[in-house]
């Protein structure tokens, strides 16, 4: 398929210098990065002329992308500029680690408020980079959106699943998704992910079975304490 590679990312987030971090500090949010998974933390400190310190990239970053990364994130004189490129999931993995360590650290996180929200447009699929093919982001039997069963096996990659997680404070109450129940869609996921039909009898058999006799939709969520 035209998506069979890692979708690969690059973010970067913005400290205000109102936040006063030294160059220690900021250091030692490497070590933060690689404990999740990252193999390095790009870092900048803007000057007044927009140029950047205390940067690996500061003497090998072009001009004009370096000014183009300081429009995007609104950088001013005296922020301090995080990046990570890779993979998706391990961008948004690392850059959340440090957006919460941060967030307390500068003492940005509000005490005795309730906020909650709900998660939607999970990707349906991930690609695992040791097997180099896509897994099911959730599960198997996750139901992708209307609007993207024609990219199921042409694009997985940009495929999105019905899914949701409930998020109180920052973390996961709840979570679950509306499972398949069309047979030819469920056929198109294990296509997807390289199931074929051996396997797809011998595993799964059962439930394509019911799904032969009409299954009606359905939908689930599970809570945790």
């Amino acid at each position: 398929p035209s998506s069979a590679r890692p979708i690969v990312g690059s973010k970067a987030m913005r400290v205000p210098a109102e936040h006063k971090l030294s160059r220690t500090e900021i250091d030692k949010l490497e070590p933060e990065a690689k404990g999740v998974g990252a193999k390095g933390l790009g870092r900048a400190k803007v000057e007044p002329d927009g140029t950047w310190t205390q940067s690996p990239y500061s003497k090998t970053i072009t001009p004009e992308l370096r000014a183009a990364i300081n429009q995007a994130v609104g950088a001013e004189a005296g922020d301090v500029i995080l990046f990570q490129f890779g993979p998706a999931k391990l961008v948004h993995t690392v850059l959340n680690h440090l957006r919460l360590l941060l967030g307390h650290k500068l003492e940005l996180v509000k005490t005795g408020e309730w906020k909650i929200l709900w998660v939607v447009d999970f990707p349906m699929f991930e690609h695992d980079e040791e097997s180099a093919r896509y897994v099911a982001a959730h599960h198997p039997f996750t139901s992708p959106r209307i609007e993207d069963l024609d990219k199921i096996t042409s694009d997985p990659g940009a495929v999105k699943a019905v899914a949701y997680d409930l998020v109180l404070n920052g973390n996961e109450v709840a979570g679950g998704s509306v499972r398949i129940h069309d047979p030819v869609v469920q056929a198109k996921v294990f296509e997807a992910l390289g199931i074929g039909e051996e396997e797809r009898r011998a595993k799964f058999g059962f439930l394509l079975d019911a799904l032969s006799f009409g299954a009606p939709p359905h939908a689930g969520i599970a809570a945790g304490m």
